[in-house]
């Protein structure tokens, strides 16, 4: 298979997907349906970011390397533009943490993330004994309060074990199968 061949086969699936993602995003009404299917997205956002985070700005890198490797993750995560524009420096590991992790402004941060999933669970409607999954995405909230460089490994830790933790009780909350076990079986006749 040559490379034109690939990559119009992940261009056909980019423009499919964008279609999707635009339809869901300008066409369906915010019910729960809409919200579950925001808070994956969010979720599957976060936790991505938080390996690549963990893949390439953890490990200690040569210093030759460094601008290389920031400016890839920047471009990986659609914010080199917004980091430029900002800082208008080279490439530094703090200023690239504070805008990936914390800053709550950019729509590709871990902060952004965590807001929009609360705001998706505070729109579901209740069933019964209310669900500690606030309190998850505030435990990965709480990481971000002392980000920084030094410990970035303990907060990419720290904030992923709460986001699992949240998409396993969603699942088992509004996903589970009550009655488990059961099989639909045709009445006979």
């Amino acid at each position: 298979m040559s490379d034109f061949t690939v990559v119009e086969s992940l261009d056909r699936v980019l423009v499919a997907s964008s279609a999707l993602i635009g339809l869901a995003n300008d066409a369906t009404v915010r019910g729960p349906a809409w919200r579950f299917l925001d808070m994956g997205r969010r979720i599957e956002r976060a936790l991505l970011l938080l390996g690549l985070v963990e893949a390439s700005l953890v490990p200690s890198v040569p210093p030759a390397a460094t601008q290389s490797l920031y400016e890839t993750v920047l471009t990986a995560t659609e914010s080199l533009v917004e980091y430029r524009r900002r800082y208008r420096s080279d490439l530094a590991l703090d200023a690239i943490v504070d805008l990936l992790l914390v800053d709550d402004a950019n729509p590709r941060s871990l902060a952004f993330q965590l807001d929009r999933l609360t705001e998706d669970l505070a729109g579901l409607p209740t069933r019964g004994e209310p669900a500690d999954h606030g309190q998850l995405v505030e435990a990965s909230a709480r990481a971000l309060l002392g980000a920084s460089e030094d410990d970035l490994a303990a907060l990419v830790l720290a904030a992923r074990g709460p986001l699992l933790a949240l998409a396993d009780g969603i699942v088992a909350r509004w996903f589970g199968d009550e009655a488990s076990g059961r099989r639909f079986r045709r009445g006979a006749g």
